[in-house]
């Protein structure tokens, strides 16, 4: 269907297949000592659901997985984020690796972006963060955004089980009357 031909309300439906490595983890996952520690912390202030304003959040890892903190240039990253760096490289877009000599101006990349927000808006001082302990990073408050559980792991409405646009809508205020997801209408429909 044309995109010029659809008109008015409409429900879209799509299945979305991920295949992703994650490294081998010697041991069962367990919750770091950083991350016990922001939980306690972050719990022991109050912390809400950053969407629905709903008390005993989960904290979703906004930036970087946990799985994931080995396999990232954290050197880079300080670079990036310090300013230390001015470029980053292009990459390839089959084997997204970097392409020998090619470089395109930090400022205009997304992990920049986040970088600043980090420092902004959460206090981040990435001048004394360590690369080589990059878990003192993903497992902090700078690296967590908390959710209730609908938001963080719930079909359609979890960070986990939506496309980012679709997800990221749910942050903004809603017209009386409108229902971005099916679920909506059942419990609209309910509370009649």
């Amino acid at each position: 269907m044309s995109v010029d031909k659809v008109q008015g309300e409409h429900e879209v439906s799509a299945t979305i297949h991920v295949d992703i490595f994650y490294i081998d983890e010697p041991e069962p996952r367990k919750p770091s000592v950083y991350f016990e520690r922001m939980k306690r912390s972050a719990d022991a202030a109050g912390a809400v659901c950053a969407i629905s304003g709903q008390p005993h959040p989960q904290y979703h890892h906004l930036f970087c997985e946990y799985a994931a903190r080995d396999e990232i240039d954290w050197v880079l990253v300080k670079g990036i984020a310090t300013g230390a760096l001015a470029h980053m490289p292009v990459l390839d877009l089959v084997t997204d690796q970097p392409i020998p000599g090619q470089f395109f101006p930090a400022e205009a990349s997304l992990l920049f972006k986040f970088c600043k927000w980090l420092e902004v808006c959460f206090g981040m001082d990435w001048a004394a963060f360590d690369p080589a302990d990059p878990v003192v990073f993903v497992d902090s408050v700078h690296n967590m955004l908390p959710l209730h559980a609908k938001f963080h792991i719930h079909k359609n409405h979890g960070i986990h089980l939506s496309t980012f646009p679709e997800w990221i809508l749910q942050i903004f205020p809603k017209k009386a009357g409108f229902l971005l997801m099916p679920d909506e209408m059942t419990a609209s429909q309910e509370a009649a």
